[in-house]
């Protein structure tokens, strides 16, 4: 469908019942606007995440942003995208950012999953610190060095308690923290989490597309659901691939 004007429309993705999800506004375009122009937008929205999308040839380019901020990977502002897009029976087949392709497929139901590269973990020694106020039993790191550190506490751990300081975060790592535990059985979900990102604004994201995918190659399970304990918390659904690691999860207009 032809965009004759940029259209915006608000998502939020990963919600579950009692558990609202992240939000993200998508700008439909028929061409890009300037960076500069994407950044002045993205500085006043007051969601998680600013896209614009618009196409290219037979795929689709997109820009993310928080707070005026680039994110290099923004799960679900990618998965935002192409739901706006299906909206309008336009479904793209391939999302483009800067730097990395993503494909998108659509199950029979309508549910949208989107396909990302699987991110090497390399397990190694919990590292001393004070970033909180309990001793992670595991660590690995995932990435390049502004990548991520996975941090690994018991089954079962209630990831609510552990409070971050972040100052120590900001001064001493480049990169973002991701706090993870098994559940429980009978939980509804299979791994919890939380992640911090205080270097780059973000001092707890509300629902973590990107570190899904980190932690589906991290446990190393074909099919997981995780949750997210944030304050608005949410459910990402994850598939291994071969070498590549599929999310979705469900959407909500406005």
């Amino acid at each position: 469908m032809k965009i004759e004007r940029p259209v915006r429309t608000r998502l939020s993705v990963f919600v579950a019942p009692g558990l609202a999800g992240t939000r993200a506004s998508v700008w439909l375009m028929a061409r890009p606007i300037t960076p500069s122009e994407q950044v002045r937008l993205a500085s006043d929205d007051g969601n998680e995440a600013c896209c614009f999308t618009w196409p290219d040839g037979e795929n689709y380019q997109v820009r993310c942003y928080n707070n005026g901020v680039p994110i290099r990977f923004c799960g679900h502002g990618l998965l935002a995208c192409a739901a706006a897009w299906q909206r309008l029976q336009a479904l793209p087949r391939r999302l483009c950012t800067e730097s990395t392709d993503y494909s998108i497929n659509e199950d029979g139901d309508g549910t949208l999953w989107l396909h990302a590269r699987g991110v090497k973990c390399i397990p190694i020694q919990v590292p001393e610190t004070d970033w909180f106020n309990f001793t992670p039993e595991a660590a690995a790191i995932a990435g390049d060095k502004n990548g991520y550190w996975i941090m690994r506490w018991p089954d079962g751990f209630d990831l609510k308690e552990l409070k971050p300081n972040f100052a120590a975060i900001c001064r001493s790592t480049n990169r973002a923290l991701i706090a993870t535990c098994r559940a429980d059985p009978g939980s509804g979900h299979d791994v919890g989490l939380r992640y911090f990102a205080p270097q780059y604004g973000n001092n707890e994201d509300s629902v973590t597309g990107s570190a899904a995918v980190v932690l589906a190659n991290y446990w190393r399970q074909p099919k997981l659901v995780l949750r997210q304990f944030s304050a608005r918390g949410g459910l990402i659904n994850a598939r291994i691939l071969d070498d590549r690691v599929a999310i979705s999860g469900n959407l909500a207009m406005g």
